[in-house]
Order: structure tokens, then sequence, then C-alpha cells
């Protein structure tokens, strides 16, 4: 992390870049400076609390989580979760915490409303800074926009159903076709800020899938993505099959990885699962993943161990079957026919 390390909570530390500071002093002068102390109050409490919940649900997976507060908002740094169950519940406990810091000054003001109570301007800027930011803003942050917490939460789920390749794709062309709609609206409604923050994004978004359909991922020019896979390989083949769901779901995280190193990744993830014991997650990696003993065997044992007879039937009967050898195969159908 650079900048001012500040405090710690919950054992979480928070940093703050000098980016944050000169923010705040552009709003003193924009606004004056007790209403530019009061924005930049509130958006460092909403802000804060926003990868509070980030960093809480990444502790809870000892993720070593660290937060940083930047010029234009906030940076939750974690360790890699195993699973992408454990990053989706990370990625959305962010929004969750601002709309419930949100919906909480909604019900402080509604209440001194219905009280009586006169509320000076200062504490109306304060109520309508906080509820811009984290009920406004946190609804924008789950829209399917790449790089927010909505666009990576789209990912995920995208690559529960198609290869990395076309969810990258996919990922980007739908950030791009509503980051365009943002950045007209912006220009045209005279928000200028809004305009240029999405055209920003919408830029990021392009050159990722520009870089795709330059053919990047086939011709496979990746010397990190290569290292990575040796350090899964050898990881895989010494049986550390938790380090191998660590280090490959790090290699996920690259973009522009060639085919032939996605099918690999996934059948090593798909067996390592297998053999944890986490068979429905396994059979979801193997389906994606190249086809091999070592994978075959992990599948059988999947279907069997979930019931799933009929596809394990069809797995007995199919040509993947005939990669293991002979006296494998027939050890195999032993097994099943004494536990039938």
């Amino acid at each position: 992390m650079t900048g001012l390390r500040i405090f710690t909570i919950g054992g979480v530390p928070v940093w703050v870049s000098p980016w944050f500071f000169l923010l705040g002093l552009v709003y003193v002068r924009m606004l004056g400076f007790k209403e530019g102390v009061i924005v930049t109050l509130c958006a460092g409490i909403s802000i804060l609390v926003h990868e509070l919940g980030h960093a809480l649900v990444a502790s809870r997976y000892r993720l070593s989580p660290q937060i940083l507060l930047h010029g234009l908002g906030g940076l939750c740094a974690h360790d890699r979760a195993e699973r992408d169950r454990h990053d989706a519940l990370i990625l959305f406990a962010g929004p969750f915490a601002g709309l419930l810091l949100g919906f909480a000054a909604l019900g402080v003001q509604l209440a001194l409303e219905a009280g009586g109570v006169a509320i000076s301007p200062e504490g109306g800027l304060v109520f309508q800074v906080m509820l811009y930011i984290n009920i406004g803003w946190s609804l924008v942050n789950l829209l399917p926009m790449w790089p927010l917490d909505g666009g990576r939460l789209f990912r995920l789920g995208l690559l529960q159903l198609l290869r990395p390749l076309w969810a990258e794709r996919v990922t980007h062309a739908t950030a791009i076709v509503l980051l365009g709609s943002g950045a007209a609206f912006g220009f045209k409604s005279g928000s200028t800020m809004l305009g240029i923050m999405a055209l920003y994004f919408l830029m990021q978004n392009l050159r990722v899938l520009l870089g795709e359909a330059q053919g990047d991922i086939v011709r496979g020019r990746n010397p990190r993505a290569k290292a990575m896979l040796a350090d899964i390989q050898a990881a895989y083949e010494a049986g550390n099959d938790t380090e191998v769901l660590l280090r490959g779901h790090r290699l996920r995280e690259e973009s522009h990885l060639p085919e032939a190193v996605v099918r690999k990744l996934f059948a090593m993830l798909g067996v390592s699962t297998a053999r944890l014991g986490r068979h429905s997650e396994a059979l979801s990696y193997l389906q994606r993943g190249e086809t091999n003993p070592d994978v075959v065997e992990a599948a059988i044992e999947c279907l069997h161990m979930l019931d799933r007879d009929a596809e394990l039937r069809a797995l007995l009967a199919s040509k993947a079957f005939q990669l293991l050898s002979a006296t494998r195969r027939q050890e195999i159908l032993e097994v099943l026919d004494a536990e039938a």
C-alpha cells in the first residue's frame, strides 16, 4: 500500500493516499471551507464503510485485507479467495455495507423530520451526501460494469457458465454498452464529471476487449501465466491440493490466457477440488478442462458420489473412459458394481 497508515479497524490496516487529502482541498476550494469539510468527511466515512464491508468478509476467510482511501474512492486489497463463492461474498459485502449506512442515515433523517426537529443547512448537506453516496452510488456499483463490484460479480457468474475467454468478452462488452449510455447521459444532463468517469472506465474495457480480439489469448504470449501454471503443476504433482486452488484462482484473474492454459488449469482445479471432497464444485471445473485420465477418474468419482447415475453410465460408455488402462477400468467397474 502507498500512503499514510492512519489506524486499524478490526485488525484491518487503513491507509490514506495523499490524493485523498488533495481531493478534500479541491472540495474546500469549490464549495467553501465548511461545506468542503463536510463533503470530504462524509465521503471518507462512506468509502471507509464500503471498503470495510469487503475487508471484514475477507478477514473471515483469513485473506489479510488492507484498505486504501485514494482520490477516486477506495480499494480493499486482499489475498485471492480459494472459492468463487467467497469472492462473490466479498464483492457484494461492500455495496451491502454502503446500503446499510445509507438507509440508517435515511431513517435518522425521517425520524428527525417526524419529530419536528429542524435540520440545519449543514445537517441537510450531511444527509444529502450520505444518501447520494451510500444508496445512489451503491446501487450503481452493483450494475454489471467492470471494474466496479457489480462488473466483477457479473464476471464471476459468467465464469460458471462460459469459458474464461467468452466470460471476459461478454463482461467487457456489457460494460462498454452501459458505460457508453452513462457517458451520454452525463454529458447531456450537464454532469460532466459523471461523463468523464464513464468514458474513463469505458476506455479501460475497450482496451481489454480489443486486446482479446487481436488474438493475444490464442497466441498465448504471457510469460507470467506460464510461470504461474508451472507452479500450479508442481503443487498438483506433489498432491498439495489447497495450494493448487489458491494459485489456480490467482491465475484465473490473468487476462489473455491461452485456451490451452485455461483447459489445463481447469483440469487441475477439478481434480484437486474432487480430492478435497467438494464434488459438485469439482464437476464445474472438470467439464471445462482438458480430458485426461486424471480428469476422467475424478469425474467418475464426483458423479458417483453425487448419485448422478445417468451421467455416470454415459461417461463409462464414452471414449473418454477408454483413456484409462484396461486394468484400471476393470478396477473401477468392480468397485461400482460392489457399491451398487
